[in-house]
């Protein structure tokens, strides 16, 4: 007992101790603080008084009150401040402005942190206005050495070295400017090169740098009008409409960019026409009209993932297009509608089901048996003659009916899109989706024994059979499952064939014209 009261003692004194104040403290903190305490000692010992410093920085962050790092804080800060003002100092002395840099502004760092715990008791430099000085004089370093370049007409290698003067000083003398003059310029040598497209871009970064600068804004334009209506010209109107927006973006009334932007996105415009989709085996599920429901289900997919490029034709507008060129309304219900030449349609769409099939396989019952536990009380006399009940375990059989039942359903056929135009069949995509439901539980429990009794015990697998699902799934479950996995895929098909933009080079010569930009 003297022992334990003397452990317990120890262990309060120790924490008491830890703590520096008249109450306990949270045990793990205070073994840190000792610990950060320890290494500040040692930094001390090896004469790295700056690291020591922040070491007992770090335990009053986490322990503000604590008595024992703020009084070592104090002995040793303008000792640790000295330390680094020094080595902040040498690396002035050896032109290395960029790591003085960095040692005041951690020097202003550990200042700010002595005044957080009133340890400042001497008067510093004044750091922040050392720090603005040196990122001027390191700014000018990469501002004399970016002229330098500029000189040399190496107009890239000019602008990383401005963009590092400014990022030691915003709106560093007219680094700003050059930027956007060596931008420029080397639109102004692409362009001579024939390299429109990255004169064009050359332009937008001098115009990004610095708003209307020169006329970039106009010669962008001009470029990016020009290349638009080459590629109209040529009928590549996706790339004509991508440059002839990007024109539009920059000079929103440029000559005839309205009406070349109309032609160009009338001309990119791929209109699809989805006929009635043929169930031939005439059986549908879960009472939907497969062909209707598939055929719809597509077309949604299609529309969500279209770019503004693709136009759907519903079956009413597809009929109005037959009534204009007097075209029988009956072709248009089958794949016969590639016999004929239907104006205002670039593809049709076909679909047929050839497979539909939804089988039970009905229930089935299997007789089974299996062992379980039960314990039950066994009286006997004990030592002293009292009366007690012990435990016992003991197996049985149990006999119980494995019920197992299965649906499948498998939808199958074919979806084809064809060129109006040609009759050619772009895209043959076979379908063929089949899901299966399964249950297995068990039911008919025959033992000698209550089986939902706490002194009954048996085996997990039975456990998880007992409680399984008993009923299959609903079929329109699976079947919308399939059709959606249909749909996805042959959406996918159609948009990765017919909704892209064709990969045409740019021109190597094209007649550029820049007047003065009146806009």
């Amino acid at each position: 007992m003297k022992i334990r009261l003397l452990f317990l003692g120890f262990v309060l004194l120790f924490l008491y101790g830890c703590a520096g104040i008249d109450y306990l403290t949270d045990f793990s903190g205070c073994i840190a603080a000792r610990q950060g305490i320890k290494r500040g000692d040692e930094a001390v010992t090896k004469g790295d008084n700056y690291a020591a410093a922040n070491e007992y920085l770090d335990v009053l962050a986490k322990k503000p009150k604590h008595k024992k790092a703020l009084a070592k804080l104090s002995g040793i800060a303008k000792i640790a401040y000295e330390q680094k003002l020094k080595i902040a100092k040498g690396y002035i002395d050896q032109k290395n402005l960029e790591d003085a840099l960095t040692e005041y502004k951690q020097l202003s760092r550990f200042i700010d942190r002595l005044k957080t715990y009133n340890a400042l008791d001497f008067v510093p430099i004044d750091v922040d206005k050392v720090i603005k000085e040196v990122s001027v004089d390191v700014a000018e370093k990469y501002y004399i050495m970016a002229e330098s370049l500029f000189s040399k007409a190496q107009y890239e290698e000019a602008i990383r070295e401005y963009e590092s003067a400014l990022n030691f000083t915003r709106s560093y003398k007219d680094a700003n400017e050059k930027i956007a003059e060596s931008f420029y310029n080397i639109a102004l040598n692409c362009e001579q090169a024939k390299h429109y497209r990255l004169s064009a871009e050359n332009y937008q970064k001098s115009l990004q740098r610095v708003r209307g600068y020169k006329d970039a804004t106009q010669r962008a334009t001009t470029l990016y009008y020009s290349l638009g209506s080459y590629f109209l010209s040529t009928g590549q109107c996706r790339k004509a409409y991508e440059d002839l927006s990007q024109a539009k973006g920059i000079i929103p009334q440029y000559k005839d960019i309205d009406n070349k932007l109309a032609a160009a996105k009338d001309g990119a415009t791929t209109k699809i026409a989805f006929v009635r989709f043929e169930n031939t085996t005439e059986k549908d599920l879960a009472g939907m009209s497969l062909g209707d429901f598939i055929s719809e289900t597509i077309k949604t997919k299609v529309q969500s993932g279209a770019s503004q490029f693709i136009q759907m034709l519903d079956r009413e507008q597809l009929l109005v297009l037959a009534q204009e060129q007097r075209i029988s309304e009956g072709i248009l219900s089958s794949e016969s509608t590639v016999s004929i030449k239907l104006e205002g349609v670039h593809y049709f769409i076909f679909g047929k089901i050839n497979q539909v099939r939804e089988v039970y396989y009905g229930l089935s019952k299997t007789p089974t048996s299996a062992e379980y536990e039960y314990s039950y009380g066994v009286p006997y006399t004990d030592e002293k003659g009292k009366q007690k009940t012990r435990t016992e375990r003991a197996k049985a059989t149990m006999h119980y009916s494995l019920c197992k039942n299965k649906l499948s359903v498998t939808i199958g056929g074919s979806i084809r899109v064809v060129e109006a135009k040609t009759g050619k069949v772009v895209i043959n995509h076979q379908i063929l989706e089949e899901r299966n439901d399964e249950i297995i539980y068990a039911d008919e429990f025959r033992a000698p024994h209550n089986l939902t009794a706490n002194n009954v015990s048996f085996s997990d697998n039975i456990k998880k059979v007992t409680v399984a699902r008993r009923e299959l799934k609903d079929v329109d479950i699976l079947a919308k499952d399939m059709i959606d996995s249909i749909s996805i895929a042959t959406a996918s098909k159609i948009l990765s064939f017919l909704d892209v933009t064709p990969s045409v080079s740019d021109p190597t010569l094209l007649t550029i014209e820049h007047t003065a930009d009146k806009n």
